[in-house]
């Protein structure tokens, strides 16, 4: 063979881009390709792919003698449509795949070559030393290996029917994998502005049921070179600055000892490129003084106000019985105080990650665990239902035996796409009933989560909230379900939540086949091709960011549920009063219809509420005419007259903040309005 081409496709679906796997390097492919093409001396051309456009034009120009494809829920059909398209018009080409989302077992991985016909070989668990087996026996004969059975170690594939695999849990040496930055397989991935992602480790010692990082072919941690790793950041920083959010890929960063010097490295190259804004990092579990020490040293660096907003404490349930079904009782929970305040004392706000649907958390098991968020005071609570993961064990059929798990299939944001007349659409698999929760309470409980998103996590409602809490001693979750389950709402709030429940009820099919079925019919495909895709929540947040009369009817319900007396109804209205002067109503800003500064005077008891203070007592709220600019130009870049919810959705993403004014510490020097609150 004069010389072997290699071509490695970490595909992603990039006519709708915003989710992380898009937007990253296709770095699990580029260090295969690195370890692969240092030991592999022959005559070798590996060419990396993230993008299925540009991998189809490559195959015509230029057919390669293997491909290998990345496995992951977002990419799984995507990779399926293209490989069967390819094996039908080349059908002498080796394709591999490998990823998290293909099973272990010896039945499951037979299973997944049935259904994957495209697919010559799996490579189960890590790919480094697999798939360079894989192409050292392609080379002494092409397939004919395959025709002798001949054994790859932790490669499995299908022979006269029958499956050939035998694992071995021995992987490559870490020190040996060569950097592939700084081989530079990632510079024109980088050029572009996708995130790097640094691995400093693998493994994870939990074993959560719901998550494949803890698989136990791949629970030892295992350490990268430090050097190396340093040296790769040190690459990123200083030839693409233009890299502004990175991203630490450990399952746990502050387990070892050594992620402090890391991160004081991160902290000496932000301090010289103050354009790297933010570095996401998955918390180790159980080392809570590291984790505080390394958020401190995270924070220290840079333009604060570019950097995250959150440090993270991921709980995703407090309920004891769903903790111990899914394997999470040994993870400790008792410091979770001390971390808040550890993290506020840094200077960053908290956020915490909850799961919804998780088998033997009922509904009041589920409303205890948010309620607790709220006591603890977080400033975030992302909420999301639990997906089915390939390869976990939550995914087995024993575990859906076990807990009377019932799912069903909705459509992956932004995952889908057509490319050279292939059509492909990407599912996640979600818990909505299991035995110790009905689908009618987790549809209740959505309805909820959704009060909790728009009106805690993007703050419209809550200095209403915090108000309540602190005068009251009501929960702000007790609060939203009285609102959810309400039958005394205004008509155009009712009928709005209404309208949610039944678009959100409708983004589920009961299989795969289904959901396909439905968006492949040419007036809803070529609808969403051309307009794009939201989800009821989204569409939900645009009604009440551009329907004032939805908005006052939302806070009426709220002041509704609370109040117990006129005087008391009459001081919430005064809080309502303020929620809507700070909101910026949409048709306002595209119209260059709106102020620049509203000057408020208000008593400490109300400003509390709002984490503001003056000796005055005199605030201005401000949005600057250069930033009602950008948020009018994002709102005419999609198609504000046009398609206006569509619009409002598109512009948060990027501008979370565009429809509301903040309080600014500048001083009053006149005032142009003044509105008393007392």
């Amino acid at each position: 063979m004069n010389q072997m081409n290699i071509y490695m496709a970490d595909l992603v679906h990039n006519r709708f881009m915003g989710s992380s796997a898009n937007d990253t390097v296709p770095y699990n492919v580029a260090s295969i390709s690195a370890y692969t093409k240092s030991l592999f001396n022959k005559n070798t051309q590996i060419k990396i792919f993230k993008y299925t456009d540009d991998l189809i034009e490559a195959v015509k120009e230029n057919p390669p003698n293997i491909i290998a494809f990345s496995h992951y829920i977002w990419n799984a059909h995507l990779n399926q449509s293209i490989g069967n398209y390819l094996k039908e018009k080349y059908p002498e080409l080796l394709i591999v795949a490998g990823g998290p989302s293909i099973k272990t077992t010896h039945n499951e991985i037979k299973e997944f070559l049935e259904v994957n016909k495209y697919i010559d070989l799996c490579v189960i668990n890590e790919g480094e030393g697999a798939f360079l087996n894989c192409v050292i026996a392609y080379d002494q004969g092409a397939k004919s290996f395959m025709d002798k059975k001949q054994i790859i170690p932790n490669v499995g594939y299908l022979s006269g029917g029958s499956l050939i695999f035998e694992v071995e849990n021995k992987f490559s040496d870490l020190d040996n994998i060569p950097s592939p930055y700084l081989l530079g397989y990632l510079d024109e991935f980088l050029e572009q502005g996708l995130m790097p992602i640094f691995e400093t480790n693998r493994g994870c010692p939990f074993k959560c049921t719901y998550c494949a990082w803890g698989k136990a072919a791949l629970s030892k941690v295992r350490k990268m070179s430090l050097p190396k790793v340093l040296k790769e950041m040190e690459y990123v920083a200083e030839k693409y600055p233009q890299c502004a959010d990175w991203i630490i890929g450990d399952a746990n960063f502050g387990m070892l000892p050594r992620d402090i010097e890391i991160a004081h490295k991160i902290n000496e190259l932000r301090k010289n490129r103050p354009s790297i804004k933010s570095v996401t990092v998955y918390e180790s579990k159980n080392t809570t003084i590291r984790s505080i020490e390394i958020s401190s040293i995270l924070r220290k660096s840079g333009d604060i106000k570019k950097q995250q907003d959150f440090s993270l404490i991921a709980l995703q349930t407090l309920d004891e019985t769903a903790q111990k079904y899914s394997k999470r009782s040994n993870i400790k929970l008792d410091d979770v105080p001390l971390k808040i305040k550890a993290f506020r004392d840094a200077g960053t706000g908290v956020r915490t990650d909850i799961l919804s649907g998780l088998p033997g958390e009922s509904f009041e098991g589920h409303m205890s665990t948010l309620r607790q968020c709220f006591d603890y005071g977080f400033d975030h609570i992302g909420i999301y239902n639990v997906i089915i993961l390939p390869g976990t064990e939550m995914e087995t059929q024993e575990s859906r035996n076990n807990y009377a798990i019932k799912t069903k299939f909705r459509l992956k944001d932004n995952a889908f796409g057509q490319y050279n007349d292939i059509k492909s659409i990407e599912q996640e698999e979600v818990i909505c009933s299991n035995n110790a929760i009905t689908e009618a309470e987790l549809l209740t409980l959505r309805c909820m989560h959704w009060h909790i998103w728009f009106g805690w996590n993007h703050g419209f409602f809550k200095p209403f909230f915090k108000y309540v809490y602190k005068n009251h001693g009501l929960n702000p979750v007790d609060i939203i379900y009285k609102v959810a389950t309400s039958a005394n709402l205004k008509n155009n709030l009712k009928t709005s939540l209404d309208c949610f429940k039944e678009n959100f009820e409708g983004e589920f099919f009961e299989s795969p086949e289904s959901l396909r079925e439905y968006y492949f019919n040419p007036s809803v495909w070529s609808k969403i091709l051309n307009k794009g895709l939201s989800r009821a929540g989204f569409i939900l947040n645009a009604k009440f960011i551009q329907d004032k009369e939805l908005y006052k009817s939302a806070l009426e319900a709220l002041t509704n549920v609370v109040s117990t007396n006129k005087v008391e109804k009459d001081k919430l209205k005064i809080l309502s009063n303020l929620l809507l002067q700070k909101r910026i109503w949409p048709d306002d800003i595209f119209n260059a219809n709106f102020k620049q500064k509203i000057s408020l005077k208000l008593t400490q008891n109300i400003a509390e509420f709002f984490n503001i203070k003056n000796s005055n007592n005199i605030f201005i709220l401000n949005k600057s005419l250069s930033e009602q600019k950008t948020i009018r130009d994002r709102l005419k870049k999609h198609s504000y007259e046009v398609r206006p919810r569509m619009a409002i959705i598109n512009t948060l993403l990027s501008i979370p903040d565009a429809f509301e004014m903040k309080f600014s510490q500048e001083k009053v020097v006149h005032q142009r309005e003044e509105l008393i609150y007392t």
